[in-house]
């Protein structure tokens, strides 16, 4: 992921993982599956009839989040699969047609470049200002983000100890947070800013560098002022040490293939993102590596890179659980017995062509396997079988920009909501960023941000509500607590943000206090794993 400050550029190399392998591995699998059901006749080939059977992209695409998808299009030409036209296609043409296409292994998705609500990051901003500036000076004081909890507890409505979007809003009404931010905040539309990121793809083969080469041009054309195609110590800031060892002709200027040795070699920062299943031990994500100035924890999902008046947070989601399950399954195995009255057990091509049946009209040439033109249960089992392998192999990566947004920056775990943690620890996490040092955080000095949400399938958009994007109808985060946490701390946990507060606590204040051993009012998941580690050694 290259990050284009002002200054120079930021490279952080991921290492994504899904089920503790790396991402493409299952999408390969999965395609590798297609690829044999689709040839019929098990010679390792594709022919052109075998090949016309194969799913339109944007079809596959598909269903990586909705196995119950398949709709019928135009499958790709034969010559975009056959790459050396010797009139087949092998398994390797296969996957680097569908590689490159919308149905790739990983989709980047930037679906926050549009105009957002009125009520934006800024206007969030303002009225966090509002409520916790007591003496109206424009800025915020250690005491009073020390004191934000309290200030902030009476806006909560439902009473769970986290402060929503929605309450927030509540907070204040519109007219007088209007008058306050002094037209400041409150824009009827506004255009999101760009965001100045790119994800730069991994290679398709070892020893190629047909991605990374035209980022590392990308890079000598953004930084090169006097456009003679190198960049300068002055062009481009990076630290000394770096820039000689880069510069291996010693022309004291970079040019864009000692740039690629950069880009291959030498990142700035390396992290690792746990998607799906993870070990009990491990984090969702975090850095690896060299130690790197830039990256720094904020919570167990979430990692924020930060350069000087930026800020970007990665974030590895949680899949978005959709309400097909097994269920859809069997309405398809229903549709099929019902349209199926004689019980003869297989469907004619004629059969299907009214339009109540057209999802089994449209798997028809995929599922037929035997080629006449029938689809019978066994046919339609083994591609249902196929399709629902198929969910969350595809890696989503959302950005998004969020402005200088205070909500964001105390939103450690970015779920949208501040929890008692985050409200009493606001002052730890801002005083970073008071670049005066005169004790208090003032509008200017609160970064800009960006968010880089990686989610297993279909985009997380949680974490985009930030930026006026709202999550799809009918899709809700799926909640991944880890199973090495005690049975009665995820039971008392009522509100999920990880701690257990007081009032969440069911036992004796003695017992509380013996467990809260920092004493901050509130038992970690940390403290409660070595609780329990003491109670089961004795």
């Amino acid at each position: 992921m290259l990050f284009f400050h002002e200054s120079r550029p930021v490279l952080i190399r991921l290492h994504i993982l899904v089920d503790g392998k790396p991402y493409p591995e299952r999408w390969k699998e999965y395609l590798t599956r297609w690829f044999h059901f689709l040839d019929r006749d098990e010679d390792g080939f594709l022919d052109r009839k075998e090949a016309a059977c194969a799913p339109a992209d944007r079809v596959l695409a598909d269903l990586f989040s909705n196995p119950y998808s398949y709709a019928l299009r135009a499958a790709p030409d034969f010559e975009e699969f056959d790459r050396d036209h010797d009139k087949r296609m092998s398994l390797a043409e296969f996957l680097r047609y569908y590689r490159q296409s919308s149905a790739g292994p990983i989709q980047i998705v930037s679906p926050f470049n549009q105009p957002v609500p009125a009520v934006s990051q800024n206007a969030l901003t303002e009225m966090l200002y509002t409520l916790l500036d007591r003496d109206k000076d424009g800025k915020l004081s250690r005491a009073e983000l020390e004191d934000a909890e309290r200030v902030l507890h009476k806006f909560d409505q439902d009473d769970d100890e986290l402060l929503g979007l929605q309450e927030l809003q509540s907070a204040i009404p519109p007219p007088s947070l209007s008058a306050v931010s002094s037209g400041r905040a409150l824009v009827p539309a506004m255009q999101a800013p760009a965001i100045p990121l790119l994800l730069v793809p991994r290679e398709d083969a070892a020893r190629r560098i047909d991605a990374r080469l035209p980022v590392a041009r990308d890079v000598i054309k953004h930084y090169d002022k006097n456009k003679n195609k190198a960049v300068s110590p002055d062009e481009i800031a990076m630290p000394k040490e770096l820039f000689d060892r880069l510069d291996a002709n010693k022309d004291g200027e970079l040019d864009v293939f000692e740039l690629l040795r950069w880009m291959i070699v030498t990142p700035d920062a390396e992290v690792i993102v746990r998607l799906g299943r993870v070990e009990d031990t491990q984090e969702l994500i975090e850095s690896t590596g060299v130690k790197s100035p830039f990256l720094a924890k904020k919570a167990r999902n979430a990692l924020s890179c930060s350069v000087p008046d930026h800020c970007v947070n990665l974030i590895a989601a949680a899949s978005m659980r959709t309400p097909l399950t097994q269920q859809a399954r069997q309405v398809v195995i229903q549709q099929f017995q019902t349209v199926d009255q004689k019980g003869r057990g297989f469907l004619s091509k004629k059969q299907l062509q009214a339009p109540q049946f057209y999802y089994l009209h449209s798997i028809l040439a995929a599922a037929d396997r035997d080629g006449d033109e029938c689809l019978d249960l066994k046919e339609l089992n083994a591609f249902l079988d196929l399709t629902t392998r198929g969910l969350n192999c595809q890696i989503t990566v959302a950005l998004a920009a969020s402005g200088r947004g205070l909500f964001a920056l105390l939103d450690a775990n970015q779920d949208s909501r501040l929890s008692p943690r985050e409200q009493r620890y606001a002052w730890n996490r801002l005083a970073v960023y008071d670049r005066d040092k005169d004790g208090a955080i003032s509008r200017d000095e609160i970064p800009l941000q960006y968010q880089v949400v990686f989610t297993p399938g279909p985009p997380n958009y949680q974490a985009g509500q930030l930026s006026g994007f709202q999550p799809p109808p009918g899709t809700t985060p799926v909640s991944t607590p880890s199973r090495r946490v005690p049975l009665w701390f995820r039971k008392m946990d009522r509100n999920g943000d990880g701690d257990v507060s007081q009032r969440e606590f069911l036992g004796s204040r003695a017992d509380f206090r013996r467990l809260d051993t920092d004493g901050d009012g509130l038992i970690s998941v940390d403290e409660a794993l070595r609780a329990d580690a003491a109670m089961r050694k004795k």
